[in-house]
C-alpha cells in the first residue's frame, strides 16, 4: 500500500510512513522511545454530532525526540522528528501501530483525552499511556473565555510558532449549481473576469451556463474532504503534510511551558497544580470522557410527546399575543423589536445580552434579548401583561425546539452521548450536541425532558445531588476564614445548615420582625414581593449574592426565578437584610476582593488557579466584574472540585463497579449512575457514603446528598 512515491522524507524534516514495511520501523522507533511521543489527529466530522458516531481518521502525525538528537530549544523543550501517516483511503497503516497505540507508552496531545480518543476508538482502538493532554493543562493554568486555547493559538502564543491558516489549504471556492439563465440580462463578473471586482457587471445571453463563486465571505469557500484533497490537489499535499505534522511537535513542545507553570502555582496541603493535574485533573476528565462514551438512554416518545405539548402552548400565547395586537410573527425578533420600541413606543432598555451575562446596549441597538424584556416588565406596567406572556412564549418555543431535536442526537445504541469538558472559566462542566446543562431544573420541567432519560432493560439509575452544594461551600470558607480572622457571626450558616432548611433559618435572621404564619417563612408571603414567600425570598437572595449580583441583578433573579416584578428599591432593601443578617459576608467579599487584586486571581477548594486581571484594571466596571468573578469562583469552582472528587471516588470504588454500576452522567451538581437493578440497593449505599464524603475533600461543614433510586432521571428528584 504505497500512497505516494519518493523519499521518505518530504517538505520540512517530515517522516512520511506510507508502507507497511515504514510503519513497522516506526513501531520499533516508537516502542524504544523514553520520552512522551507527540500525536495528534485530522479526521472527518458531521456537524453538530458526537466524534463517537461519524469521525474517520485521515491522517495521524506524531513527533518524538530521535534518540540521536542531543539538541535542544531554548526553552529546554527537546527537538522533535515529526512523522505522517496517512489514512486517507485506508486505515490499515493506522491498524499496524495500534499495539503502541494501546500500549501504556507516554503520549501527550491537545485534547487528546476527548476527541483524539474518540475518534480511535471508532477504528477499534483503545487509547492507552496518555502522560498529558495540554487543552486540560493549558486551562488549568488560565481558564477564561477571553484567551484562546486551542492548539494553533496556544502554539504561537507560547512557542512563537506563525503557523498557516488550514483553510488557505483545504478550501476552495464554493462549486455553485450549474445555472442556465431563460433571458438575456447582467450580472456581476466572476472571478475569471478582468471586469471582476471594479462594479461594472456583466452581459449573459439565454441559455447561456454559469458557475462562479460569491466574490467574498465565509460562504464564499468550501472545506475539501482530506481525501479528495491528498489524491486530486497534489500540489497541495506537502502544505498539508507540514501543517498537520507540526500540531504534533507544537502539542510536544507545549507541554514543557504549560508544566512549568502548573509546577509554580502552589495548590491545597503545599502541593502544586502539577499535582493536582496528575493526581485528580486528568483522572476526572477521562472519566468525563468514559460518561461520553457510555451515554444515557433517552425515551424519544417522551420527548415528541412533550414537543407537542410545547407546540400547543406556543399557539395558544400566538393567539392571546394575536388578541392584544394583531398582525405580528411574535417569533421574529426584528418585529418584536418593532412592536415594543416604535409600535408600543416602549422605553429602550440599558441592558442587553442574557440573564446571565448582562451587557450595555449599544447605541443603535434596540435590544429584545432575555434580560432586556425583564427590564421592561419591571419597568412598563401598562404592557407587564403582554411582556410576560411575550417570555413565556419564548420559553416554550425554546423548549419545543430542544424537545423536538433531541431524539436526532440518538445515536445506534439507544443512548444519548453528550459532549461533555470542564469548559467553565470555574471548572463546571459544559456540555454540547445536545447541551444538557442547559435544560429546565425539575420543578420548571414542565414538558418532561428529564422523564425522556431512562434506564436501559433490566436497569436502574441512581440520581445523586448535592443539597444546596454552594450554601455548603460559603459555609466552609466564613467559618474557616471567621475563625481565623474573628469575622462577627462566621458560623451563622453553619447553624442554618444544621435545622435542615437553610433558607427558613436564613429568612427568620434577616427579617425578624415578621410575624410569621404557622407555616413560618415558607408560608409567610412577603409584602410587595408578588406573593412569593420569605423563604423562597432567601433562596433567592443567597444564590444572587454568591454571583455578586447588585440590586439590579438581584431584581431580574427575582423575576427569572419567582416571575416577581420588584423594583430596584426592594432588591436593595433585600440585599440590605441579607447582609445584616449574615454579617460575616462583608468582610468576606472584602478579603476576596483584597486577595484577587493582590495575587491577581483566586484559587479553589484544591487550590485550582483561576487568574482574574480584571481586578487590577483601572476602569470601575471591569474592577467591578473582576471582584464578582472572585467572589463567585471559590464558591463555585470548589463545587466543581467536590463532585469531580466525588465522582473519582465512585469511579475507584472496587465494589461499585463489582455491582455493574457506571457514571453516565453529571449535570452541575448531580451524578447519575446506572446499573443492575438487583444490585440497586447495595449501590445506593456506597453512593451516599462516598459522596458525603469525597476523598482529596476537607469540609469543615458536613456535605448533604439526597440519592434515590429510579426509572428515570425525572423520578429520581
Amino acid at each position: 500500500m504505497k500512497l505516494r512515491g519518493g523519499p521518505a522524507q518530504v517538505a520540512g524534516n517530515v517522516w512520511m510512513i506510507d508502507t507497511p514495511e515504514e510503519a513497522s520501523r516506526l513501531l520499533r522507533v516508537l516502542f524504544a522511545t523514553s520520552e512522551a511521543v507527540g500525536i495528534d489527529l485530522e479526521y472527518s466530522y458531521t456537524k453538530g454530532r458526537h466524534n463517537l458516531e461519524h469521525s474517520r481518521i485521515t491522517c495521524l502525525t506524531l513527533a518524538y525526540v530521535p534518540a540521536e538528537s542531543l539538541g535542544r530549544h531554548p526553552t529546554g523543550a527537546p527537538l522533535h522528528q515529526r512523522v505522517f501517516v496517512p489514512a486517507f483511503e485506508s486505515d490499515e497503516l493506522v491498524q499496524l501501530l495500534k499495539p503502541w497505540l494501546q500500549s501504556a507508552r507516554p503520549k501527550v496531545g491537545h485534547n487528546i483525552i476527548s476527541a483524539d480518543a474518540h475518534v480511535l476508538r471508532n477504528h477499534g482502538i483503545v487509547l492507552g499511556g496518555v502522560a498529558a493532554d495540554t487543552l486540560r493543562k493549558v486551562k488549568l493554568t488560565y481558564n477564561d473565555k477571553g484567551m484562546a486555547h486551542g492548539l494553533k493559538p496556544c502554539m504561537a502564543r507560547e512557542l512563537g510558532y506563525d503557523v498557516t491558516d488550514l483553510a488557505s489549504i483545504d478550501t476552495r471556492p464554493r462549486r455553485l449549481k450549474p445555472k442556465t439563465y431563460k433571458t438575456t440580462g447582467y450580472r456581476k463578473a466572476p472571478k475569471s473576469s478582468p471586469l471582476y471586482g471594479t462594479g461594472i457587471k456583466v452581459l449573459y445571453g439565454a441559455g447561456e451556463v454559469g458557475v462562479f463563486a460569491k466574490p467574498g465571505g465565509k460562504t464564499s469557500r468550501e472545506v475539501i474532504p482530506h481525501a479528495e484533497l491528498w489524491r486530486d490537489y497534489p500540489q497541495r499535499r506537502a502544505a498539508f503534510t507540514d501543517y498537520a505534522s507540526l500540531d504534533a511537535k507544537g502539542t510536544a513542545e507545549l507541554d514543557y511551558p504549560v508544566t512549568e507553570r502548573l509546577r509554580k502555582l502552589p495548590a491545597a496541603g503545599g502541593t502544586t497544580n502539577l499535582d493536582l493535574y496528575r493526581d485528580t485533573w486528568q483522572p476526572y476528565c477521562e472519566l468525563v470522557a468514559a460518561m461520553e462514551v457510555t451515554g444515557i438512554p433517552l425515551d424519544a416518545s417522551i420527548c415528541n410527546d412533550g414537543a407537542a405539548l410545547a407546540g400547543a402552548d406556543v399557539a395558544a400565547y400566538d393567539a392571546e399575543l394575536e388578541a392584544i395586537e394583531p398582525g405580528w410573527n411574535w417569533g421574529s425578533s426584528e418585529q418584536l423589536a418593532t412592536v415594543l420600541f416604535r409600535h408600543w413606543n416602549l422605553p429602550r432598555p440599558p441592558i442587553g445580552g442574557t440573564v446571565k451575562a448582562i451587557k450595555p446596549t449599544k447605541p443603535d441597538q434596540w435590544s429584545t434579548a432575555e434580560a432586556s424584556l425583564h427590564w421592561l416588565e419591571l419597568n412598563c406596567p401598562d404592557y407587564r401583561e403582554a411582556l410576560g406572556l411575550i417570555r413565556q412564549r419564548r420559553k416554550a418555543r425554546r423548549l419545543y425546539g430542544y424537545l423536538r431535536d433531541l431524539p436526532g442526537f440518538l445515536h445506534n445504541d439507544g443512548r444519548l452521548h453528550t459532549v461533555i469538558a470542564p469548559s467553565t472559566d470555574t471548572g463546571r462542566l459544559a456540555s454540547s450536541n445536545p447541551a444538557l446543562q442547559q435544560m429546565p431544573n425539575a420543578k420548571s420541567d414542565k414538558y418532561g425532558i428529564r422523564r425522556a432519560f431512562v434506564a436501559g432493560p433490566g436497569k436502574s439509575l441512581i440520581v445523586a445531588d448535592y443539597s444546596q452544594l454552594e450554601v455548603y461551600v460559603l459555609a466552609h470558607f466564613l467559618l474557616k476564614l471567621g475563625t481565623q480572622y474573628g469575622w462577627s457571626g462566621a458560623d451563622a450558616l453553619v447553624v442554618a445548615l444544621a435545622t435542615g432548611d437553610v433558607y427558613s433559618y436564613i429568612a427568620k435572621t434577616c427579617w425578624p420582625g415578621v410575624a410569621w404564619a404557622a407555616g413560618g417563612p415558607a408560608t409567610t408571603k412577603v409584602p410587595s414581593g408578588g406573593g412569593i414567600t420569605y423563604r423562597d425570598l432567601a433562596k433567592i437572595v443567597v444564590l444572587a449574592s454568591n454571583y455578586g449580583k447588585t440590586e439590579q441583578g438581584l431584581a431580574i433573579s427575582l423575576l427569572d426565578e419567582a416571575g416577581v416584578g420588584v423594583g430596584l428599591e426592594f432588591a436593595r432593601s433585600v440585599l440590605g437584610a441579607y447582609a445584616a443578617g449574615l454579617p460575616a459576608l462583608a468582610p468576606w467579599g472584602k478579603y476576596i476582593g483584597d486577595f484577587a487584586r493582590e495575587h491577581g486571581g483566586v484559587p479553589t477548594l484544591l487550590g485550582r488557579w483561576r487568574p482574574i486581571p480584571q481586578c487590577r484594571s483601572d476602569r470601575e466596571y471591569e474592577r467591578s466584574s473582576g471582584e464578582r468573578k472572585a467572589k463567585n469562583t471559590p464558591i463555585q469552582g470548589s463545587a466543581a472540585d467536590i463532585v469531580a472528587c466525588a465522582g473519582l471516588g465512585l469511579a475507584r470504588h472496587a465494589r461499585l463497579g463489582a455491582l455493574g454500576y457506571v457514571q453516565c452522567l453529571h449535570v452541575h451538581d448531580e451524578i447519575i449512575l446506572e446499573g443492575p437493578a438487583e444490585s440497586r440497593d447495595e449501590a445506593l449505599a456506597i453512593v451516599n457514603d462516598v459522596m458525603t464524603h469525597p476523598p482529596g475533600i476537607d469540609m469543615l461543614v458536613p456535605l448533604r446528598i439526597e440519592a434515590k433510586i429510579a426509572p428515570s432521571w425525572a423520578e429520581g428528584k
